[in-house]
């Protein structure tokens, strides 16, 4: 990968920079917080690293089995704690991941489906 991306996420739009190898800026602009906002921006960027800047605004981002989770749990428990839950949810999926060298897998990952 020699593209790198920074994404600040707001409710409704984000701010994005993707740097080169160089660090020289390739694109730099403001997107709708949304789908075809984040296809329509990253349009030919390819693949790159990310850097998401920390918060609860990921939710319109990327619906997966970590926001029905977080879905659950803001119907019963209060937002922060919510959050605060999801992120360590996720920390373990990254940790499994690099461990096990395994992709992200949006749905769910049922582990006895690789058997």
């Amino acid at each position: 990968m020699d593209r790198y991306i920074g994404i600040d996420i707001h409710k409704d739009f984000c701010h994005a920079t993707v740097q080169n190898q160089d660090g020289e800026i390739v694109k730099k602009g403001e997107f709708e917080n949304s789908p075809s906002g984040y296809d329509e921006f990253f349009k030919g960027i390819g693949e790159a690293s990310v850097a998401i800047e920390a918060g609860d605004a990921w939710q319109p981002v990327y619906y997966s089995h970590l926001t029905r989770f977080y879905e659950r749990l803001e119907r019963h428990k209060p937002k922060k704690l919510a959050t605060i839950a999801t992120a360590r949810k996720l920390t373990k999926v990254v940790y499994w991941m690099l461990k096990l060298g395994e992709e992200f897998h949006s749905e769910g990952y049922d582990p006895r489906g690789s058997r």
